[in-house]
C-alpha cells in the first residue's frame, strides 16, 4: 500500500471515529435528565471515552494526557439544586419552542366580507393572511400544587400564571396571532420538558 493511500485510508479512519463519537455525545444530550436514565449515562459516557481514545491514537499514535469527558459532567448534574435543574429544563424547552415557532409554515387563510346571513357580494372585498388562523395556545403542568416546592417554584415564575380553576398555566405568547406558530411552540416545548428532563406537562390551543 502507498505512503498517499495510507494516508487517506487513516484520514477515513479519524472521520468514521469523530463521527461515532459525534452521535454517541447526543444521544448523552438527548437522554432525560432524571437519575432512572443514570446507568445509561455513565455506559454511553464510558463509549465516549473509548472512541476519544481511539480517535486519539489513530491521529496522534497515542493517547492524549486529558481528563475524561464523564463522570465530572454527571457530579455537576447531580451537584445542583432542583431549582436550577428546572431553570435549566425551562431555558432548554423555550429554545426549542422558538426555534419550532420560527420554522411553523401556517396555512394561509382567506376571507371575504359579506352581510349577516353570509351572502357574499360580487365585488366583495377578499383578505388573506399568510400566518393562518388566529388563536392561542398555552401548556399545563401536572402535579402544580402551590403547596408543594415544584407547585411555588412554578407559581413564582414570570413566564406562568394561574387560569380560572386557580391551576398554574403559562401562555405560549410568542408567534404573533397565528395558532399554528403557537401550537408549534408548545409541542416542541413540551416535549423537551417530557423527554429530556422527565417533567409531566401538555398543550392545548383554540380558535380566537
Amino acid at each position: 500500500m502507498s505512503k498517499e493511500k495510507y494516508e487517506e485510508r487513516k484520514r477515513d479512519r479519524q472521520i468514521s471515529i469523530h463521527n461515532c463519537l459525534m452521535a454517541v455525545m447526543d444521544e448523552i444530550v438527548m437522554l432525560p435528565n432524571n437519575p432512572s436514565f443514570d446507568e445509561e449515562r455513565r455506559a454511553l459516557y464510558a463509549e465516549a471515552n473509548k472512541l476519544r481514545e481511539a480517535y486519539h491514537i489513530n491521529r496522534f499514535g497515542k493517547v492524549e494526557e486529558e481528563p475524561p469527558i464523564v463522570y465530572d459532567l454527571i457530579e455537576k448534574q447531580e451537584n445542583l439544586t432542583d431549582e436550577q435543574k428546572w431553570d435549566k429544563a425551562f431555558e432548554a424547552a423555550h429554545a426549542a419552542g422558538k426555534a419550532a415557532c420560527e420554522a411553523a409554515k401556517p396555512t394561509p387563510v382567506t376571507w371575504v366580507e359579506s352581510d349577516l346571513f353570509g351572502n357574499v357580494a360580487e365585488d366583495a372585498e377578499r383578505y388573506r393572511c399568510d400566518e393562518g388562523l388566529c388563536g392561542f395556545a398555552w401548556v399545563k403542568f401536572k402535579g402544580a400544587d402551590r403547596r408543594t416546592k415544584w407547585g411555588k417554584y412554578l407559581y413564582n415564575r414570570e413566564d406562568t400564571s394561574l387560569d380560572g380553576y386557580n391551576k398554574i398555566h403559562m401562555w405560549i405568547r410568542a408567534g404573533g396571532q397565528s395558532v399554528e406558530r403557537k401550537e408549534a411552540y408548545a409541542e416542541a416545548f413540551c416535549e423537551v420538558m417530557v423527554e429530556e428532563y422527565g417533567i409531566e406537562c401538555y398543550h392545548l390551543s383554540r380558535l380566537d
